[in-house]
């Protein structure tokens, strides 16, 4: 059952997608660096950063975030967002389905699908996307590194399926291939960046963004560079005025892994 958060659909619009798994246990990989408890924040700064983005182009496109984590929506609520239930779909692409074709039923036209950790984002790039894949059919932005899709745009819901994964770019390209519909590659750098693991963060790191996950760092005093880093060690500083950044956020998330425990 998907709950409306954001205003009333009077004709077919674009959507943007966005799959969101529960903060606790967001960006494993990120373990050698950041506490659990980091990381679960850095989900949601990175999240806030997406829908700043999304936010600035809001007159080209309604937002999603699909889920089943009653903590991600909670805190997507009143940010103009549809929290769309994936039913506890296994896996990003049975997520992504659920919605696809719940935006199918409420007539959505272009939709882009991004992914929740790409924190240089910004309204420009959704509209590019959204311009591709009008143009095209499909519209894709790879990942700088691995082969992965960090941008994913269909001229309608139902295009083609999803196959968010390893080498997910190249399997896009062959399904928009199988199905006879043209696809567009959009190369850009602030898309392609995702942070997944301890080499990607120190990159973004190294930017020095205006971001809200930027800042996040910073507080935390994590020191993502020189031998400590390569060691993956953390400095001894690294949770300091963890509860300043969204206190109710960070008792909701320690209470979460405490359960986990």
């Amino acid at each position: 059952m998907a709950i409306q958060n954001g205003r009333a659909m009077n004709a077919p619009r674009d959507w943007l997608l966005v799959p969101v798994k529960a903060f606790s246990q967001a960006k494993t990989r990120l373990a050698p660096v950041l506490t659990p408890v980091m990381r679960a924040l850095l989900a949601t700064a990175m999240l806030e950063d997406v829908l700043a983005a999304a936010t600035d182009v809001c007159e080209l496109c309604d937002i999603a975030i699909v889920t089943n984590s009653p903590d991600v929506a909670w805190f997507v609520a009143g940010r103009c967002t549809t929290v769309i239930d994936d039913r506890g779909a296994i896996g990003t692409n049975a997520a992504v389905t659920i919605a696809l074709a719940e935006l199918a039923v409420r007539e959505a036209r272009t939709v882009v699908i991004l992914p929740s950790d790409i924190p240089l984002i910004r309204g420009r790039d959704i509209a590019e996307l959204i311009a591709a894949a009008k143009r095209c059919g499909v519209a894709l932005a790879p990942a700088t590194y691995d082969n992965g899709t960090n941008g994913f745009a269909l001229k309608s819901p139902t295009l083609i399926s999803p196959h968010f994964g390893p080498n997910s770019f190249t399997r896009h390209l062959a399904a928009a291939c199988a199905a006879g519909i043209n696809s567009a590659k959009v190369t850009n750098s602030r898309l392609g960046l995702d942070l997944d693991d301890p080499l990607r963060l120190r990159e973004f790191r190294s930017m020095q963004s205006d971001t809200q996950s930027e800042r996040l760092l910073l507080r935390f005093d994590t020191r993502i560079c020189g031998e400590a880093f390569e060691n993956g060690a953390l400095a001894s500083g690294c949770a300091r005025d963890l509860h300043d950044h969204e206190p109710e956020i960070a008792r909701m998330l320690v209470r979460d892994l405490d359960a986990e425990c």
